[in-house]
């Protein structure tokens, strides 16, 4: 999978229609931070 740059905020991610959660991830995959219009998974949570 080619790897891309976006330069959009979570809170800019979550003003598209249809997006529900938005995340960023650190080069080995794992979720560091993330914004929701729902309540996440605590296995989601930090």
């Amino acid at each position: 999978m080619e790897r891309k740059e976006c330069n959009l905020s979570l809170d800019e991610l979550l003003k598209f229609e249809g997006i529900m959660a938005a995340g960023i991830f650190s080069a080995d995959g794992k979720l560091s931070d993330y914004k929701a219009k729902m309540k996440c998974p605590k296995r989601w949570q930090k």
